[in-house]
């Protein structure tokens, strides 16, 4: 699978990652479509949203639908 993985503020890669095994009572979802959200582009342009500030690279995109 890919993910979008923000490493510091304007500075982002497109990475394959393992797909993970669901565990009991989860599913996995094969995503179709991915939107940007508000809170990505403040990540994106200063590395954090309010009070909260990137520690560490991470993982954009909430905003999605799949089946």
């Amino acid at each position: 699978m890919r993910a979008v993985v923000l490493r510091r503020p304007l500075d982002l890669d497109v990475e394959e990652r393992a797909t993970p095994e669901p565990g009991p009572g989860e599913v996995l979802v094969r995503i179709t479509r991915g939107g940007i959200c508000g809170s990505d582009l403040h990540y994106f342009r200063h590395g954090g949203f309010g009070a909260v500030r990137m520690k560490e690279p991470m993982i954009l995109g909430h905003e999605i639908a799949g089946r």
